[in-house]
Parts: structure tokens; sequence; C-alpha cells
């Protein structure tokens, strides 16, 4: 028995002692077993000879032999103290020492944060080699470490599938341990770097943040939030600063929301949440986010029956004067009491001349949304009408201006579908007035109206909930409202309504287990233009969205309409600032041109578009009101003058996971805008995961579009993307990815998109083309540009469809680095007339092809693209025919 078995049996020391001294034995046990391993794994790959062959397993060799000289990562968040590990975490210790990196080693900027073996990563660095072209990559290295248990941790180098410049395409090994948290180190000549992360548990926002009371339910969001990316499993701690605290056993899991109860011993205070997900021991802690914990609200004053002021709620009289005299005297009992009244309204049909304006500290109740209705008089809201208390002013319950807090509606309805006057103003049957607000509550409530202005509109609002609720013909319209939950909602689109849910410059919102469809196929009046959620940033940055278990129901514009995209951000409307740092700190940049905005007032994005840094995107966090604004977090790569850096209202890490989308049956003869995801411009970070769509236009369109309103026309980019693991089935087209131009002859409108990846999805039954690579442009640049950069698409699954992917781009823009990997294209029974595998055109520069799969194609490749190896199969093709590049890591 060797001693790492002795220990484990059970001898007479700590217990953290034998675990860390079993972990080390352990350790050098596999040093060459690592070795051998790595010797078969690398004997598979294709050779250039045996003295490449025999340098790269004597590479691997010395990686392992030479690992605790390795850097540690750049900071490391854990709780203080730290509790012991849970006996189902993975074990986790990575061969690092304390060592800073030396000057000249690379470093990452921006990079894939999801991955298994054989999946592909795309990053951005500095320093990445230190050889010009035609040697660039030759001291290029990543090397991986992965460990789940005491006997399976593996260090190797990743294969690299493209390096060009400062940004790369790297693959996983296989033999990595299945969900480990993995380290990539980056090396040139110089030495290693610090390492990145790859499946570190991320939590981005929780929901409520404050006055939570014990038991109820808190939601957390984020990424890799769950052991092995699954449903069952995740690690949630809260403690006061500075203290031990608990686990809390979670309530539901996914990757990207784990929701628990507040325990029933917390006392009331500010206490630190962290997450982990089981992967990567002490390096995998995420948080802390502040959670404040309060006694529970209570409605504790008295309940004002509006019947006693002289309601009737018979469907005839007018009540609205006898209504709003029991709101005046209930506020008057609040102010006068300090307690919080209850309005209440039996069930019945209230008739409203005028609207009610809402109360803080209130609760408007009533029976049921069946049973207590709201419904708008003949004369309602006649413009200035002489002793309305509101005056012209629409909405049957209206937030008539100021700080409104605390309130629930609950148990009513809204009918605003007759007689409801739009005399210029909002047409909301809930008008949000509201300066600003917090705490609103809303919930069994339907509201429906005859046009498709809108149902209702939120105003500045934190922390709304919208739980149980039906809207009818119209939108709900979220205007920076920041930690929302929309959920179990069922949305009923009429009117030709534009979309169900319309958000402008709303952060930290989910939208769950809701229902969209139209409320009557037959009619134009009974159906909407198809969208689910609508955003658009010109009025500043948000960030951090969640739409998941959502359902849509043969969703759709009517044929030849623009609409349809049921869930869409636009970005496209503003640039406020750009150009190149004339000084740059790791929190800052100075521009040399005056900036144009108050960064201290408004919302926006830094995200840097070419040069170093390239890739990473930054909140504005503020500014000197002259030339300097200063960013959180940190960069990774602070930028130089050779960066260009664009300042927007940037929408950033919203992730869409296991929703249902369909769309309207006529997707293939008619021309809409019909998709189910579409990013357009302006969005970074974005997610979508495990979701069904069927009969769309497009399945997933992720668009770059450069400014058409601004003076200083940029591309609005879409960077790292991620769009894994969706059925799609029964479309037009699968995949779309777009970068155009609108129209500024004289400017390179920049980069459009850096290291978006389709992985692992699966489409079938497609009309026409599985995957579209494509600029458009209504007029063109004096310089090529819009290139759509590092897009990749792997392990990913088309079956019957006539044309596998399509990269055919005319014109001066550009596609550059495409990377295709182990995909698999079938026709089956799709047409075959004129049917190919892949098109490349003159402007596809440099892409890569990768043990794909081509089945049953009257030709496999079509077109010829004009520089750039194309690989496939581990050798160069014949066609299309290009130059080839050297990879020194191939």
């Amino acid at each position: 028995m060797n001693l790492p078995s002795i220990l484990r049996s059970g001898a007479d020391v700590g217990p953290k002692a034998a675990r860390d001294l079993v972990l080390c034995l352990d350790r050098v046990e596999q040093q060459w077993a690592g070795a051998i391993a790595w010797i078969g794994y690398w004997n598979r790959w294709p050779r250039r000879g045996g003295l490449v062959t025999m340098l790269l397993i004597f590479g691997a060799v010395g990686a392992i032999s030479s690992a605790l000289e390795l850097p540690p990562p750049p900071s490391v968040l854990r709780p203080t103290p730290e509790p012991m590990s849970p006996p189902a975490w993975d074990v986790f210790l990575p061969p690092v020492d304390q060592a800073v990196p030396v000057w000249g080693v690379p470093a990452i900027a921006e990079w894939t944060r999801t991955g298994a073996p054989d999946d592909s990563l795309i990053l951005t660095g500095d320093l990445l080699s230190n050889f010009a072209a035609p040697d660039e990559g030759k001291d290029s290295e990543f090397l991986v470490y992965g460990q789940t248990t005491v006997n399976d941790s593996i260090q190797a180098p990743a294969l690299i599938q493209r390096l060009d410049g400062l940004k790369a395409a790297i693959t996983l090994p296989t033999l990595l341990p299945a969900w480990s948290m993995y380290f990539i180190w980056p090396k040139n000549s110089n030495g290693y770097g610090s390492p990145v992360t790859i499946n570190q548990t991320e939590l981005w926002w929780l929901n409520p943040d404050d006055k939570v009371t014990r038991n109820e339910r808190v939601s957390l969001y984020g990424r890799n939030l769950s052991h092995g990316g699954g449903t069952t499993a995740s690690w949630i701690y809260v403690k006061p600063a500075g203290a031990a605290g608990q686990w809390v056993a979670p309530t539901s899991v996914n990757p990207y929301r784990v929701e628990f109860s507040v325990p029933a011993s917390l006392s009331n205070g500010t206490y630190e949440v962290w997450v982990h997900n089981g992967h990567g021991g002490s390096y995998g802690w995420s948080g802390p986010l502040s959670l404040t914990v309060t006694d529970a609200y209570q409605w504790n004053g008295s309940i004002f029956d509006v019947r006693n002021y002289g309601a009737t709620g018979d469907g005839v009289t007018d009540d609205a004067d006898a209504i709003n005299a029991a709101n005046s005297a209930a506020g008057n009992y609040r102010d006068l009491t300090g307690l919080h009244p209850t309005l209440y309204f039996p069930a019945g049909t209230y008739l409203m001349r005028y609207g009610v304006g809402l109360e803080h500290d209130f609760r408007y109740l009533g029976d049921g949304r069946d049973l207590t209705i709201f419904r708008c008089h003949a004369n309602f809201n006649q413009p200035v009408r002489q002793g309305d208390p509101i005056g012209g002013k629409l909405g049957l319950l209206i937030g008539n201006g100021g700080y409104l807090h605390d309130v629930e509606v609950r148990g009513l309805a809204l009918d605003a579908t007759s007689n409801f006057r739009d005399e210029g103003q909002d047409g909301w049957a809930l008008n949000g007035g509201w300066d600003s607000g917090s705490d609103v509550h809303l919930s069994d409530l339907r509201i429906k109206v005859g046009n498709p202005g809108g149902c209702a509109s939120t105003h500045q609002t934190k922390r709304l909930s919208v739980v149980g609720c039906e809207f009818v013909g119209g939108e709900f319209f979220l205007y920076r409202d920041y930690g929302v939950e929309i959920r179990n909602c069922t949305f009923l689109n009429a009117n030709y309504q534009i979309t169900s849910i319309h958000e402008l410059t709303a952060s930290n919102f989910s939208i769950t287990d809701c229902r969209f469809q139209d409320l009557d196929l037959l009619s134009r009046a009974g159906r909407g233009q198809g969208r689910l959620l609508s955003g658009n940033t010109n009025q500043g940055a948000q960030y951090h969205a969640y739409v998941g278990d959502n359902v849509t129901v043969n969703l759709g514009s009517d044929p030849g309409d623009n609409g349809g995209e049921q869930i869409i951000c636009e970005g496209t409307l503003n640039t406020f600032d750009g150009g190149s740092p004339t000084i740059a700190q790791p929190d800052s940049i100075t521009f040399n041109d005056k900036l144009t905005t108050d960064y201290r007032r408004v919302a926006a994005t830094a995200v840097i578009t070419a040069g170093k840094g390239l890739g990473q995107y930054r909140l504005v966090t503020g500014s000197d009101g002259d030339r300097t604004i200063t960013v959180s977090p940190n960069w990774n790569v602070t930028p130089d003058a050779s960066s260009a850096v664009l300042i927007e209202a940037g929408t950033f890490q919203w992730a869409i996971y296991r929703n249902t989308f369909d769309g309207k049956s006529h997707y293939a003869s008619d021309y809409t805008a019909m998709s189910a995801i579409q990013p357009a411009g302006g969005c970074y970070d974005w997610i979508g995961d495990n979701n069904i769509i069927t009969n769309m236009r497009t399945a997933l369109y992720v668009a770059a579009v450069q400014d058409f309103v601004s003076l200083k026309k940029r591309i609005h980019p879409c960077f790292f993307h991620l769009y894994s693991n969706n059925v799609i089935q029964s479309c037009y087209r699968g995949i779309y990815a777009g970068c155009g131009s609108t129209g500024n002859a004289t400017l390179d409108p920049g980069t459009g998109f850096i290291g978006t990846i389709f992985r692992n999805n699966r489409l079938t039954d497609l009309s026409t083309v599985g995957v579209g690579e494509t600029t458009f442009q209504t007029t063109g640049p004096t310089t090529a540009g819009c290139p759509l950069d590092m897009t990749l698409f792997e392990h990913n699954l088309f079956t019957n469809l006539p044309q596998g992917f399509d990269c055919d781009v005319a014109g001066p823009a550009r596609v550059k680095n495409t990377i295709l990997y182990k995909n698999v294209f079938q026709l089956g029974t799709a047409a075959f007339a004129n049917s190919f595998g892949i098109k490349i055109a003159a402007t596809t520069i440099t892409p890569v092809l990768m043990q794909n799969i081509w089945i049953g194609f009257a030709a496999t490749f079509s077109g010829t693209a004009s520089s750039g190896e194309i690989a496939e199969a581990g050798k160069p093709v014949e066609a299309p025919k290009g130059i080839r590049v050297q990879l020194w890591n191939y």
C-alpha cells in the first residue's frame, strides 16, 4: 500500500492536513502517469514528423514537471472565514505558486467562460505571440489544467485552431475531466501569464436584494451556477461580514438561476451571499452580493371598503368620486397613524369617469380579477374636465408623480377596451407616472385595452414584482426599472400591438413561466406583431436579464411585415463618445476630445473594438465632466493609444434559457422578421441555451449594426455570445450572423463580431440554409470594414436542409477567421438540386474547417476563399484553395 492509500485508510492526523497531504502525494504520483497519457493523446493527432511529435510529448512532460512555477490567478475571492468544503465538491489543487508573472508575458483580456473537453473557446489578449508573421504563434501555448478527484488531474496544452494577432481560438484537450473548472495559462517566448478560469461560478445579481424577510424566496442569477451544468445541485452560503455563516439549501437550480428561501434563523441585518457550483475548490466561489433581512412588511392598518364611501360596483353608476374619496380617507389615516391601510373593492364592476391615484404604503385589494372589475365610463377622462381631480390624465390606476413605494395591487381587472381616450398622452390602463419608486407588487390582475398603446407602464421602480397577471391587447412597458420579476403571467396579443413587454434601459429583470400568444388568430385586431420582449438602449446602458421557462404559441407578424422577433434588443441608436485613449489606467480612460455626454448622469458602457484590450466591455461609472471616464470592474488588459474605445448604451449579460419559441406556419413562404432571439447591436455576453425553436423565418439572428442616428456612426458590436444546446426545427433558416453599416463613407465602422460561438445545437427540417454569415451595407465605407471575426460553430448537427453553411459575402466588407469544428451537415430529405455543404466567398479571410462531416449534398464545397488555410479532417483540402498558413501548435 502506498502512502496516500495509508492516509486514506484512517491514520490519526487532522482531517484538513491529511486531505492536503493526500492530494500533494497523489499529485506526485500523477506526474508520469499524466505524461504517459499525453503521449497517447498526441499520437492520435496528425503528425508533421517524428521530431515534432516527440517535441510535443516532451513539452507536455516539461509542463507537468514545472507545474509549481506557474503564476496564480490575478485575484481570488472567497468567504472570510471560508467554510469547510462539502464532500460533494471537486478536488482542485492547481499547480500555482505566488510568483508574479514576469514582464512581457501574455495576458488574456476577454474569453468564453463555459466549456467542456473538446469544446473550443475564443479569447482576446495582449502579447499572445512575440513573433510576427509568418512565424506568429511559434511561441504561443495555452496550458490547461483540470481536476475533479485526487486521481484525475490533467495538465496539457490546448489545440490552437487559429491565432491572429490579439485573438485566438483554442480547443480544450479531450482528456480533461468533464465539468471541472479549468485554469488556462497563456504562454509566449517570455513565459506564462496569469491564468483565466472556465466554468467558474459567476453570480451577477439577486432579486430581491433588501426588504427580504424570513422564509421569503430569493432568486440568484448568473452563469455556471449549477454543478455539472445541471438542475440538481448548487451551494449557497449566507454569512454576516467577517463572521461565519450557514449553508442554505436551494429550492430550484439551473445553470443561470438558483433559488432559496431565507432561513427563519436569520435575524435582521445585512448579509453576504456566496454561491459555488462545486467545481474548483477554493477557487470556485462567486460573490459576495448583499442581502438585507428585515421584518415582514405588514398591512397593519384599517381596511377601507369603497362601498362605505358610496361606490356601488353595479356596472351602471359612476363610482370614480366615491372610490377617490375612500382613497383620500385612507391616505389621511396613513399620515396620522403611520399604519399601512388597505383599500378594498368587493366583487362588482366599477365604472370610472377618471382613475385612482396610487398612494405609497397602500394595498389595493379586490376579490380576484374575474370578480372585481374597473371599467371606463362613457365620459372617461374627457380633456381637463372640470371637477375631475386628475384632469385629462389617462389610466384607471395612476401613479400621480412623486416617489411611490410599498404598494400592492391585487385581485382586480382593469378593462379599458371602451371609452379609453388618448389625448396625446400615454395610453396606459395602469399608468406608472411616478418619478421613481420601490417595492411595487402587482398580482392577480387582468389588464385589457382596446388599443396597442399599452396595458401598463412603470417608471424607475426598484424591486417590482408582477405575478400571476394577464395582459390583453397592449404592452407592458418597463422604463428604467431595476430589479424586476415578471412570473407566471399570460400575454394575449391583440390590436396588432408591437410587443408584449417593452423595456427601455431596464436592468436586473427576469421573465419566467409566462405564456405568450394571440387573442384571436382569425382577425388582425386579435393578433399582435409577435414580439415577446422588445428592448432598446437609446437612453442608457442596461444589463442582467433572465428569460426562462416561457412559452410562445403561434406568435409572429403578418406576411410581409418587418416584425416578429420574439426577443430583440436594439442597441444601435446612440454612439455617445469614442476614440483612442491618450491616458489609460486599469479603471479609467482619458480621451483627447472633450466628452459629449455627462456620465455622472447617463449609464453607458465602454467597449474596446480594436487594438490592445480588444473585446472587453465595462460599465462606465462616472466621469470628470471633461475628458476622463471611470469604469468598473478594472480592465483585464488596459487599453493604450492603439485601442479604439466606443462609449455606447450597451446591453450585457442576458441569459435566455429553456424557453419554447413558436412562430407562424408561413415562415417559409412569406417574408417576415420572425426570429426567436435577435440581439441587434451593442450587445455583449448573451447566452441562449436549451431553447426549443420552431416555425421561424430565422431561428437565431445575431446582428451588429452601424449607428444611423448619432453623428459618430460606429458599429455597435456583438461580442462573446454563446448559443448552445438549442433545438431548432421547421424554420426557413437556422442561424444568421450579420454585420452592416448604414452609411459613413469616410469611416471604417469597426469590428462587429468577436467571440460568438454556436455549440451543440440541433437543427432539422430547414427550408434553406443551416448557417448564413453576411454583411449588409446600404452604402459602403471607403475602407473595408464591418468584419465578422472569430465566429465559431462546433458540435452542431444539421439535418434535412438543402444548404449547409453559406458565407457568400460580397463587396468591401469582410468575414475573418470563421471556424467550423466537428459539425455534421446532412442533406437528408431536403430538395437535392443545387444543394451544397459550404459556400465561401472571396472576401472570406482565413477560415478554418476541422473534422466536419458533409453528407448527401450535390457539392460539398462552393466558392473560393481568397486566403487562409482551410483544414478538414486534419489536412488541407483541395477545394476551396487557399494560402497555407503555418499553425505551430497544430
